[in-house]
């Protein structure tokens, strides 16, 4: 009999703690977000970095550069310039940089981050039903005629990935949220 009541007592805990999960297929966008992906109206704000570590990446990390709770592979950024906005067919980027130039350049202040403003040509967005996200992607030139490559993922929840492939410098990753822009 205890046995009995040892297996039931078991197996109640096992179905509770089997909640049903909600599938994230079943989520769906908030309505102006995705009006705003379609329109190409919108804005990323950056809360994290994951740039390409490398050795000399870790060098400065441990030299203490870089913010308290960060690592080489996540560098946490509040406030500042870490933006990405696209509006009207144009687009405005200010994103810090943590890496390494591959190819001279200007080693102006002003420039050390990446830096576009300029009229966006063409943007491709695409619905992914399968992940239930939005993927865009564009091209562009910055303020110093450094050619970048923009790639990102939106989620349903409104937290975006973007990938910056650059032609001078390191690839590196972005995490944070994407949001409608105020008229």
């Amino acid at each position: 009999m205890k046995k009995i009541f040892s297996f039931l007592f078991l197996a109640t805990l096992v179905l509770v703690g089997c909640k049903a999960v909600k599938d994230s297929n079943s989520l769906t966008f908030n309505p102006e977000l995705k009006t705003s992906l379609e329109n190409a109206h919108f804005k990323f704000e950056a809360k994290e970095i994951q740039p390409l570590t490398t050795t000399a990446l870790s060098a400065v990390t441990n030299s203490g550069l870089i913010p308290p709770g960060s690592s080489p592979s996540r560098i946490v950024i509040n406030g500042g310039s870490n933006f990405l906005i696209v509006k009207n067919d144009t687009l405005t980027v200010d994103l810090p940089y943590y890496g390494e130039r591959q190819f001279g350049g200007a080693y102006n202040a002003e420039t050390a981050g990446i830096k576009v403003e300029k009229a966006l040509s063409t943007i491709n967005l695409e619905y992914v039903p399968k992940k239930n996200t939005f993927v865009f992607s564009f091209k562009a030139n910055g303020v110093d005629g450094e050619g970048f490559d923009f790639r990102g993922t939106v989620f349903t929840n409104g937290n975006a990935n973007l990938q910056v492939y650059s032609s001078y410098r390191n690839t590196i990753a972005y995490s944070g949220k994407i949001d409608t822009l105020d008229e």
